[in-house]
């Protein structure tokens, strides 16, 4: 690959909608949802045995995309773990450890973890020599999540630890935005990421993951990677400045 840039931020923050609106020249976008379907269709048109690939060419539409999301990609991410484990042994410890780490929702940690590398790894293997590979919900955001599931406060130890045995991201896209700005935005779209059975205050759970993005954000700098920093106070001019700075990068 040519580059491979992650996006992280807080909650509620638009890094999701800003990295999808997102039009990059050259590159492969991955998130954990809707570029499912494109990710299959490279892998079985490069990979699978051609019978395989002529019959989910000719599956309709909708019938095809259930396919790649519920069937395909479950065995795709599986194996696809698999080889990333042997090519990031450590990786293992790290998988252990964040679950131990991330006490407060430890099945959610599971579930990052495992599809987080997996993704990561069938993009690594489908992108072409000449793009960037662009990732949602990467390993930064991981890292951050797990920070946020732990019942403790923020392990400087743990990230540097957890960033030596993962791939390091040659930029980051850190997207933010005010507390109050994060709250909103996740009760408009009914689903407050925030809201959980362990969480006691909302505000002050929103607080502690973007102080978590934060001091991630300077950890990422100190081990030699570009952070650029965006306030989102409006989508379309983020995804402008993103597109502008991707393009400068490449």
């Amino acid at each position: 690959m040519d580059a491979y840039v992650e996006f992280m931020g807080p909650y509620g923050a638009g890094k999701t909608t800003v990295h999808d609106r997102s039009e990059f020249p050259r590159t492969l976008s991955i998130n954990d949802v809707s570029s499912r379907h494109h990710l299959a269709q490279r892998h079985i048109r490069a990979d699978a045995p051609k019978p395989v690939a002529f019959l989910y060419g000719v599956l309709p539409g909708r019938f095809g995309r259930y396919v790649s999301d519920e069937i395909v990609m479950h065995r795709f991410t599986y194996h696809a773990f698999k080889r990333f484990v042997q090519d990031f042994p450590d990786y293992l410890d790290t998988f252990s450890r964040g679950l131990d780490y991330a006490e407060n929702e430890p099945d959610g940690a599971f579930v990052r973890l495992y599809e987080t590398a997996g993704l990561y790894q069938l993009g690594r293997e489908n992108v072409f020599p000449n793009e960037t590979l662009s990732v949602d919900r990467g390993f930064i955001q991981l890292l951050s999540t797990l920070q946020w599931y732990s019942g403790i406060d923020f392990s400087k130890t743990f990230s540097r630890e957890f960033l030596s045995t993962v791939p390091l991201p040659d930029l980051v896209f850190y997207i933010d935005a005010p507390v109050e700005v994060c709250l909103e935005r996740q009760s408009t779209r009914n689903s407050v990421a925030v809201d959980k059975e362990w969480v006691s205050n909302h505000r002050d759970s929103q607080v502690k993951i973007s102080t978590i993005c934060e001091t991630l954000a300077d950890i990422l700098r100190e081990e030699g990677v570009q952070v650029i920093k965006i306030q989102n106070e409006d989508i379309s001019n983020t995804v402008r400045k993103v597109q502008s700075e991707l393009e400068t990068f490449q």
